[in-house]
């Protein structure tokens, strides 16, 4: 949660509250699991190697769009996927519109986060495959 911003923390409260999300506390223990990643990956920022460390922890899928995190994951054979999949699965579910998704990949890709560098050819792609829906 320390990475986000408040308005982001502020977003996220009500599925904090009922329960849709979880907020993972460290302990002593699993903290000196994360250096250890940290040393054995030194590429990888503190935060990476935090959510490589839960998802393995808790045999969870690992969603990040960072080559170095996601190239890392899969040498220790960690499901691993990247903002793409997750709105191709939003779309998929009908949880988001094929509309919704397209303005939101773009305010993304331009707005939030442009260092993202998501594949400009993957994201027309999507972007055409949902208007087809």
């Amino acid at each position: 949660m320390e990475e986000l911003h408040d308005h982001q923390k502020k977003d996220l409260e009500p599925y904090i509250g009922n329960g849709q999300l979880q907020v993972q506390e460290i302990s002593e223990v699993q903290l000196i699991e994360i250096i250890k990643i940290r040393m054995e990956k030194p590429g990888l920022s503190e935060q990476d190697c935090s959510a490589f460390y839960q998802a393995q922890y808790l045999n969870a899928t690992l969603i990040t769009s960072d080559n170095k995190l996601r190239k890392f994951a899969k040498t220790k054979k960690l499901d691993v996927h990247g903002h793409l999949w997750v709105f191709d699965q939003m779309v998929f579910a009908h949880t988001l519109s094929p509309n919704l998704a397209t303005n939101k990949l773009d305010e993304l890709c331009t707005e939030i986060n442009p260092k993202l560098n998501l594949p400009k050819k993957e994201c027309e792609l999507r972007k055409k495959q949902w208007r087809v829906r």
